[in-house]
């Protein structure tokens, strides 16, 4: 029988894989079984398809493994670098119809590796577009960084709250209370209170950002008069704890996102394409947009 080319259906999950092998006979060349999500689990698949190799002289095995999650990323990357063997990503909503169609199984039965080895058998998928894991890389940054400025958000969001009570008249007259000249004074001297009692003389020793910028004194005495007119009625010790505190986590999430958008920058230098820069020549679309772009559908 020529067995030149099998098919690998593995229904891939957290800890472990379910793996089918069979021909193009849909011939179950071994029963089911199960491979661990660790290195003595690839040996062991490496051990099967070696043990196929020899046995029937097989030169091609199509991998098939479903979208599910990131279950699949390391086998994919795994058997991309194995000789003779070919990793097939397939979407589930495409395996799930298959199986449909083919009457084996209930609406609600979950699709499993038998299935995936029938459905390459029978489709014949073409091979999967090989993504650079540098693209991953900068799309989870990118996450990261969507993760930090939700964050961010809700901090500034308490941070207002907390102006309410301890210098109202500020909160109100800031639209975008994250901004880093604000956030400097705050961390200074975070109430109405102890704004009123400084000196305009020490309010301009402040600075802020990576290279120490002066404060506009124009900024500053504006500050200054909403405070002395403030109707706070939170003063005293520690009243401006809590606004210290959230101004500082704002400035640490300001410095880790500006941080993390630097890295996506330099592992994109490190890799070579074109497209950022033809989606970066579309009005309206920076060349941080662009890579972001590419990582997601790149």
């Amino acid at each position: 029988m020529n067995n030149d080319i099998l098919f690998v259906g593995i229904d891939v999950s957290k800890l472990k894989h379910d793996v089918a092998i069979m021909n193009e006979n849909k011939k179950l060349l071994f029963k089911t079984f199960v491979i661990q999500e660790n290195h003595a689990g690839y040996s062991y698949m490496v051990d099967k398809i070696n043990q196929l190799k020899m046995k029937y002289q097989t030169k091609l095995f199509y991998i098939g493994m479903e979208a599910t999650a990131d279950y699949w990323k390391n086998l994919f990357h795994f058997f991309k670098s194995q000789p003779g063997c070919i990793p097939i990503v397939i979407n589930p909503v495409r395996t799930k119809a298959f199986a449909k169609t083919e009457l084996r199984r209930a609406k609600t039965d979950p699709v499993n590796a038998k299935d995936i080895a029938q459905y390459l058998v029978e489709k014949r998928p073409q091979k999967s577009y090989y993504r650079p894991p540098i693209l991953d890389n900068i799309k989870d940054l990118d996450t990261q960084i969507l993760a930090l400025k939700k964050q961010q958000t809700m901090a500034a969001n308490r941070l207002r709250m907390e102006l309410g009570k301890v210098a109202p008249e500020i909160e109100r007259n800031f639209r975008y209370i994250q901004g880093k000249q604000i956030i400097a004074v705050l961390n200074h001297f975070p109430t109405a209170e102890t704004i009123a009692q400084t000196h305009i003389e020490e309010l301009v020793k402040i600075r802020y950002g990576a290279k120490q910028w002066r404060i506009p004194e124009s900024f500053l005495i504006k500050l200054k008069q909403l405070a002395c007119d403030s109707v706070a009625y939170k003063s005293g010790a520690g009243a401006g704890f809590v606004v210290q505190s959230l101004t500082r986590n704002i400035f640490q999430f300001q410095t880790e996102i500006k941080f993390l958008k630097e890295q996506i920058t330099q592992l994109y230098e490190k890799y070579s394409s074109d497209n950022a820069d033809i989606l970066s020549s579309i009005k309206g679309v920076t060349k941080e947009t662009a890579i972001i772009l590419e990582a997601y559908f790149g």
